[in-house]
């Protein structure tokens, strides 16, 4: 009972600077050099309610609208995922999940891939229940689901399963690993590298990391333009066709205390141009910023939960010319939660 005890402190600790916690995922980068090599979409996938739990949508530009291409009364859409390139998308689904006390659990955690030329969807397999899940895009071909549960024998000891899969569901591998929360922390997956010059290779995006973050583009050789400062980590980057630079930050921890106010400060999303050496967009408030750009158009989710929806941004004119939004809240991603840190 006491070792128990003594788990259960440190899952407190450590759940509180990320635990059970999609919103506060590493950066992501994705390089505009690989979208401009091919025929971009005309549509977009995306989650919303449907009836009573998430489900996947699809939103055409060509007629303004949505539909819905999968759903289960018995089932919640935790995560939709695309590749890089845009051209395959996978997605996972829980029966519930939540906490127990400091104990973060996910049951019945299931894996379909979304074909993104026909909207067919074919479930995969069962990956399983545990403490928490995540995924990870290996290369356009490959990704990586991981599977955190707790050791039967021994208290402080994390087991990460971690199944690699190709874009058509096949098992590529299994293997698991154990860690020790006393000595290794909580097993985390990083993300992938990806480079962060501009697609002439002009320009570099930078990050001090410091108590106060500071966002800045390197011009040329040396030198360096600020661009922002703020306590908020880098979520996700990526430059544009034209050489600008689009990128999001958030912070979902305990510290943030407009949280669980009616208007939560927790992201920011800008479109930085270097030739200019100025900032042409810039949004803030609610929800994590997720976002893609298909064609000429940034399309990111903003707000939590029922308050969350989907904005489309011309990147020509910088205006924006629809919105989407759905009883019980919509998401690139995932509907954004506001975190449970078990209080």
């Amino acid at each position: 009972m006491v070792m128990y005890k003594y788990l259960a402190f440190i899952l407190i600790l450590l759940c509180s600077v990320g635990c059970n916690n999609k919103e506060d995922e590493k950066p992501v980068s994705i390089t505009e050099r690989a979208m401009n090599k091919k025929v971009l979409p005309n549509e977009f996938y995306f989650v919303a309610r449907a009836l009573y739990t998430p489900g996947i949508f699809k939103y055409t530009f060509e007629t303004k609208k949505n539909k819905i291409v999968w759903s289960s009364k018995n089932e919640r859409v935790i995560e939709l995922s695309y590749s890089e390139d845009l051209k395959s998308a996978f997605f996972i689904t829980a029966k519930h999940y939540g906490r127990t006390g400091a104990f973060p659990y996910i049951k019945k955690v299931r894996l379909y891939i979304l074909n993104t030329k026909t909207d067919q969807v074919n479930f995969v397999k069962l990956i399983g229940s545990g403490m928490e899940v995540y995924t990870r895009w290996e290369t356009d071909d490959t990704f990586s689901i991981f599977l955190n549960s707790l050791d039967d024998k021994v208290a402080t000891y994390i087991n990460q399963q971690k199944q690699i899969y190709n874009v058509f569901g096949k098992l590529l591998s299994d293997e698991t690993k154990i860690y020790d929360l006393t000595s290794d922390g909580y097993p985390m997956p990083s993300r992938a590298e990806k480079s962060n010059l501009s697609p002439d290779g002009t320009n570099k995006f930078v990050v001090e990391i410091d108590s106060v973050n500071k966002y800045k583009v390197i011009i040329g050789e040396s030198k360096n333009e600020d661009i922002i400062s703020t306590t908020q980590k880098l979520r996700q980057f990526q430059w544009t066709a034209d050489g600008n630079l689009v990128f999001t930050t958030a912070d979902v921890s305990p510290s943030n205390k407009t949280l669980y106010t009616d208007k939560p400060e927790s992201s920011k999303l800008l479109i930085y141009s270097p030739v200019k050496k100025e900032i042409l967009k810039y949004w803030e408030g609610g929800g994590v910023k997720n976002f893609l750009i298909i064609n000429n158009t940034l399309i990111f989710d903003t707000g939590f939960e029922s308050k969350s929806k989907i904005n489309m941004i011309n990147l020509e004119t910088l205006k924006q010319f629809n919105v989407v939004k759905k009883i019980g809240g919509c998401g690139i991603k995932y509907i954004p939660e506001l975190p449970d840190y078990g209080k």
